[in-house]
Parts: C-alpha cells; sequence; structure tokens
C-alpha cells in the first residue's frame, strides 16, 4: 500500500545522463579541491555565502517589523563580514604553523613533531594521508584559538564597531531621504 506510492528512486538516477566533468582530467579537479580544501579558503567560502544568503534571510521575515528586518539584515552582515576576515587571518597562519609542524622531509628538531611516529617512515610530502592530516590538525588548533581569544577579544567587539558605523550610516540616509539635516 504505502510502499506502492514510495519514489522509485533508481529510475530517478538512471534517467540521469552520465558525464565526466572536465573530460577526465582529474589533475585538475584534484588541484581545485586542494586550493579549496585548505582552512583559510574554506572560511572564505563559509563567509561569502553568509554574506549572500544571511541577509536577505533577515530582510523577508515577515514576522517582525521593516525597522528590525533592516538591523537585523546590518548585524548579520557586520557578523559575516567580520567573523570572515578573522578566520581567515587566524586560519592562514595555523595552517602555516602546522605545515612547519608536519614536513616529513625537513631535517629541523620541530618539523616532524606532529606526525603520528607509526606513520613517519615511508611518508611523503604529496601524500594524501599528510595533506589531510595537516588540514585537520590546523582546523582543529584555528578553532581553539578562536573559541578560546579571538571570539571574545576580536570578533565581538569588531561586531559590535561594525554594526554601528554600518546602523548610523543606515540612519543618515534615511535622514537625507526624509529630508531632514542629521547635523542640526
Amino acid at each position: 500500500m504505502w510502499y506502492r506510492m514510495a519514489i522509485n528512486f533508481n529510475r530517478i538516477f538512471d534517467s540521469i545522463p552520465k558525464v565526466t566533468l572536465g573530460n577526465g582530467n582529474i589533475e585538475r579537479w584534484n588541484k581545485v579541491a586542494d586550493w579549496v580544501s585548505r582552512p583559510a579558503q574554506n572560511r572564505a567560502i563559509m563567509g561569502i555565502t553568509a554574506l549572500g544568503i544571511q541577509p536577505v534571510i533577515d530582510r523577508n521575515n515577515k514576522r517582525v517589523s521593516q525597522d528590525t528586518r533592516e538591523t537585523s539584515a546590518i548585524r548579520t552582515t557586520a557578523k559575516a563580514a567580520v567573523g570572515m576576515g578573522v578566520g581567515i587571518a587566524v586560519r592562514q597562519p595555523c595552517y602555516d604553523l602546522i605545515k612547519t609542524l608536519t614536513s616529513p622531509e625537513g631535517n629541523k628538531s620541530y618539523s616532524k613533531l606532529l606526525i603520528p611516529k607509526a606513520m613517519l617512515s615511508g611518508l611523503k610530502e604529496n601524500s594524501p594521508f599528510l595533506k589531510n592530516h595537516r588540514i585537520a590538525v590546523s582546523t582543529f588548533l584555528s578553532l581553539l584559538v578562536m573559541g578560546l581569544g579571538t571570539n571574545f577579544l576580536v570578533d565581538a567587539p569588531l561586531t559590535i564597531f561594525a554594526t554601528n558605523k554600518m546602523l548610523a550610516h543606515r540612519e543618515k540616509k534615511l535622514a537625507q531621504k526624509e529630508g531632514f539635516n542629521v547635523n542640526a
């Protein structure tokens, strides 16, 4: 009965044409994937997505007044922009530090510090394990740094500052639009 109404996903998937992206040039796609998966670039992608989507959602929230919608969209924009900037500024140095501490071919005393000893023998600089290990450890480190310090010491004050500046700019534009002199 109910099983007769179930969607036949096999038929749907079988009807989709089979296509190989990039004419099978897997190396090019691997380079793109490597670049996109780095912590700083990943944070930039998330930040740009947040800047593009979240303010639109706030502006279309019909449950609140128009003024509340605009204020919420401004605050969301400031928060996303500051979070993206601080996230990039923190994650890239963390990634560079982890890359320095996970160099199997390095000869410094600290170059192999964060590589598991069992994985060290035969490990090459361009191995998939090492790439994934660096990304995971640097993301953990940057999240730790951001969670313990920058969220309270940098993000919050900068978000408040940016929100206040953007609200003041909005009020000034509204006053000019209505023909009032703000400086009077």
